[in-house]
């Protein structure tokens, strides 16, 4: 199971190595996730935040594994007022470059000893790997990357 230090290491690492990420942090549910952002300006973009995954337990007898089930938040806040459909695929595109580059350090396991992504596992569950856009929430628009690792019991 992924422990909450790890997940916290994990978003320190990659605000050390991915450039533009200037904000991490991790948070439990949605309306502590809406305050953070919320009292967040825009001079501390990009943001990279992890929620605490759920863990369910899959398995049999002496083949449990914990599915971690992960989400991580790439957001970006903007005051403009001028929200046109325009801006929002510019902040898009460049969000989804910073993402890009998060996935491939995530997934070349470049972070985390034994080449283990988020120091947990390498064992990333086939097809789970999800990215979609975030829009405006609490002024921030990015991308959420989801994806499940398999830990043994």
């Amino acid at each position: 199971m992924l422990t909450i230090n790890n997940l916290r290491e994990f978003t320190t690492e990659i605000k050390a190595v991915v450039e533009k990420v200037n904000t991490v942090a991790v948070v439990v549910d949605d309306s502590q996730f809406v305050k953070l952002l919320s009292d967040i300006s825009v001079n501390d973009n990009f943001m990279f935040i992890a929620v605490v995954p759920q863990y369910p337990l899959n398995g049999n007898d002496d083949q449990y594994k914990w599915n971690n089930q992960l989400q991580f938040f790439l957001l970006k806040k903007s005051t403009d007022r001028n929200n046109n459909l325009s801006n929002l695929l510019d902040n898009l595109n460049e969000t989804q470059e910073v993402m890009n580059e998060i996935i491939t350090i995530m997934l070349s396991e470049k972070i985390g000893a034994d080449n283990q992504i988020c120091k947990l596992s390498n064992e990333l569950v086939p097809g789970s790997l999800m990215v979609q856009p975030v829009w405006e929430k609490a002024q921030c628009n990015g991308w959420v990357l989801e994806l499940d690792l398999l830990t043994k019991v």
